[in-house]
């Protein structure tokens, strides 16, 4: 009995690298959910005290929340995107700013309460401060 030989074309063999690709995005979204997910129940009851223990707001709060809850905004929107088979290209496409500018807003309250830290650790070093601020305009201006 002779074997059949199938040949698979280049069309099929690109959808298969396609759906491969989507699939691990789709992993890898998940994990990182995963991860934010176990993160925001380790350190819930520290995060309760610190905004119950102090009278007011500061820049360092805003800057907590920004980069602790806008994540849940950008994966919502990206999921919604995900999950509507019915969506015009327009609101695609500003959900999909909606997500970036989510995302933005993020990494600069992550720089910001990096950079908050790196001046508290040299609280007693003026060029060092002085330096460090510097750099961070200079490097956030040029984005």
């Amino acid at each position: 009995m002779a074997r059949e030989v199938h040949r698979v074309g280049k069309p099929a063999i690109l959808n298969v690298l396609v759906d491969y690709r989507q699939q691990t995005t789709e992993y890898v979204r998940v994990a990182s959910v995963a991860v934010w997910v176990l993160d925001y129940f380790l350190t819930l009851d520290h995060e309760i005290h610190l905004f119950t223990s102090k009278k007011g707001w500061t820049i360092a709060h805003v800057l907590f929340l920004l980069a602790r809850y806008m994540p849940a905004v950008t994966i919502a929107v990206s999921i919604y995107n995900d999950l509507s088979p019915n969506l015009y290209e327009n609101q695609c496409l500003a959900n999909y700013k909606i997500s970036d500018t989510g995302l933005f807003l993020v990494m600069m309250a992550s720089e910001g309460l990096l950079l908050m830290r790196a001046l508290a650790l040299w609280h007693e070093c003026r060029p060092v401060k002085l330096t460090l601020v510097i750099f961070y305009i200079v490097l956030h201006t040029n984005i």
